[in-house]
């Protein structure tokens, strides 16, 4: 109502409430109260990932659908609309890894060495995060090289949407639509971003019920990523069962 102040707290914002006390000039002892709020961004960006993947779908199905049927111009808008999704599926993931990564360095203390050493040898995103989690939930050295792999293929995606070559590149089959397109065109279709948005959401999914974290810290992010993860994809525990 106008004129009311109060505080709104929606999903993916995590309140702390500190109370101090507080001597008055008459001796008296008062509680006071104070509120700082933190917002979970990794979740919300595997959402938008996950609306941007189901568009990615609908464009997909419909060039299997109508393609033969299609002049140049609604082929051209079909996959135009395809990659539109797809680059921003590819993207959000991205954003969620980066975002994720944040914050959890940022609670471990022991990464401070390995943040310089970043610096001074410009690691590669997928390497930062990889070794975050390594550091964070002490990853088995196995799934450390399967997360890595995989965020190696996901970030090199993204740079090819965020940042592409100036440079002329060879034409590339698609057997879909029976023809040579651009590399983009080729690297960036809806089964292929499909099957992208699974492994990270796995790969999210397996981190947010690792038993070992680094510090109540870290446990506080991964409780958090669980319960927003549930809420998105409540069928989550059947199609990717928990680690033990």
């Amino acid at each position: 109502m106008t004129g009311e102040k109060g505080f709104l707290i929606i999903r993916g914002v995590q309140p702390m409430v500190n109370i101090h006390i507080i001597e008055r000039p008459d001796g008296n002892f008062i509680p006071q109260f104070s509120m700082k709020l933190r917002y979970s961004a990794a979740p919300f960006w595997i959402w938008i990932a996950s609306k941007h993947r189901d568009q990615s779908l609908v464009a997909g199905n419909e060039i299997a659908a109508v393609w033969d049927t299609s002049d140049a111009d609604n082929r051209a808008r079909m996959l135009e609309s395809e990659l539109s999704s797809c680059s921003q599926t590819i993207v959000s993931l991205a954003i969620a890894w980066e975002s994720f990564q944040k914050v959890i360095a940022d609670s471990i203390r022991s990464t401070k060495d390995v943040k310089a050493s970043w610096k001074k040898n410009r690691k590669s995103a997928a390497k930062k995060i990889t070794q975050t989690m390594e550091l964070a939930f002490d990853l088995k050295k196995e799934t450390g090289g399967q997360l890595h792999s995989h965020l190696s293929a996901l970030f090199r995606l993204r740079n090819m949407v965020v940042h592409p070559s100036a440079e002329f590149a060879d034409p590339v089959w698609r057997d879909d639509v029976r023809s040579y397109v651009s590399p983009v065109f080729a690297e960036l279709f809806a089964e292929r971003v499909n099957h992208f948005f699974s492994d990270s959401l796995h790969f999210f999914w397996m981190i947010a019920n690792q038993p070992k974290s680094a510090n109540r810290h870290v446990d506080d992010h991964r409780n958090s990523l669980r319960v927003r993860l549930l809420e998105q994809f409540p069928n989550l525990p059947d199609v990717f069962p928990s680690p033990g």
